[in-house]
């Protein structure tokens, strides 16, 4: 991780939402996720949950259902834990197998999105 600059991460949100996030909405007919919040210490929780194995945590884009009652059919952000997988950084939705020792390799969901939980509008409206 690199810390960049505040004008390109404007840059490169106002281009996800003009292309990817503009192509969801038109495509689904929704008010798709633009971000997702998590409290710091549900994130210091979760990295303190993962093994002393753990190399990092890998961040999925997912999709809820129709039948998600805070989110239907939006963008999901999921986390999972990684490890050394023979020299390759791997993690339990891409096929590993945790070891007994290597509990707490379970993906985790249910970040705060925006919208509809957005700390500013427009992007609520």
């Amino acid at each position: 991780m690199e810390i960049i600059d505040l004008a390109i991460a404007k840059q490169m949100t106002a281009r996800y939402e003009s292309t990817r996030k503009s192509l969801i909405d038109s495509t689904y007919s929704i008010n798709d996720t633009l971000s997702s919040w998590i409290p710091i210490e549900d994130l210091k929780d979760y990295i303190n949950s993962l093994p002393e194995t753990a190399t990092g945590v890998r961040v999925y884009l997912g999709a809820y259902d129709e039948t998600e009652t805070t989110y239907p059919n939006q963008t999901a952000i999921i986390l999972a834990g990684t490890v050394d997988d023979n020299g390759s950084d791997n993690d339990v939705l891409n096929g590993y197998e945790p070891q007994e020792n290597e509990g707490g390799l379970n993906p985790v969901n249910k970040m705060t999105n925006c919208p509809p939980d957005c700390p500013t509008c427009p992007p609520c409206e």
